[in-house]
């Protein structure tokens, strides 16, 4: 029996062991916990065209690819039962190796690569043929076979290499000449606004009241309102400060009277 009750001389095909045991063990949370929109299936990938140019098989497509973070970090390959699982494993991890060249320098996505025939299945890197090897039938709901395979392809392995991988593509700094300028210096050559000081009790005025009347409270504690808005009337233009007006649900103020 398997480890989801199904018996092994079911897994007669490729497509048996593809449907009937590998989706299962990666999406299942009892299993290794993987949510179902990071599994992209073959339907999903098409052919690539750099396959065409490799030592992969004509027009190959893994059965599977497991993206976290927006990187495919586990090329996942099914076999059946009558092929080795050594096969499966070697083309998956010559997918996944093509995969991170096409990726900038130190930055290699995939990390993991899985073969499996229905009755092993196999985990690595994809830069050595280093595996480790587990029996189907070993791999039972609170076993310590269950619990290995979980540290290497689980969700949480999976998703901290995405994470990983995230950190080194935004890790890049990006600065401006400004920035690079001590605070002096900053404030020596980058002069204020001249505008600032007239816009910003305007802007407060509109953003701050909740009603008309607020509003005119509001207006009436500003000592120069009127050059306030004298001032932004004549930078902005009438239409602007109507803008604003309008935006804020206030009534508009009447600048035709303002001189």
């Amino acid at each position: 029996m398997s480890l989801l009750n199904i018996p092994t001389y079911e897994f007669s095909t490729e497509s048996d062991v593809e449907q009937k045991f590998i989706l299962p063990l990666l999406t299942h949370p009892s299993f290794l916990g993987i949510p179902t929109k990071a599994v992209l299936t073959k339907k999903s990938l098409g052919v690539l065209s750099f396959v065409q140019k490799s030592a992969l098989p004509k027009n190959y497509i893994p059965d599977y690819i497991i993206f976290f973070q927006g990187f495919p970090i586990c090329v996942v390959e099914a076999k059946a039962p009558e092929v080795s699982v050594q096969q499966a494993i070697a083309e998956a991890r010559m997918y996944g190796g093509i995969l991170n060249q096409h990726f900038p320098t130190g930055i290699n996505p995939v990390s993991v690569v899985v073969g499996c025939n229905g009755k092993d299945i196999v985990v690595g890197p994809p830069d050595s043929n280093d595996y480790t090897q587990f029996a189907i039938p070993d791999l039972v709901i609170g076993s310590s076979k269950l619990g290995e395979l979980r540290k290497l392809v689980g969700v949480e392995r999976l998703s901290a290499v995405g994470e990983r991988n995230k950190r080194l593509v935004s890790g890049a700094n990006y600065t401006t000449p400004a920035k690079r300028l001590t605070p002096q210096m900053f404030f020596e050559r980058v002069k204020p606004n001249a505008l600032a000081p007239y816009l910003n009790p305007l802007y407060e005025m509109f953003f701050r009241a909740e009603s008309s009347s607020s509003w005119i409270k509001l207006m009436s504690t500003q000592p120069n309102y009127a050059n306030t808005i004298k001032c932004s009337t004549q930078c902005l233009g009438r239409s602007s400060v109507r803008f604003l007006a309008a935006t804020a649900r206030f009534r508009p103020i009447d600048v035709a009277s303002i001189h």
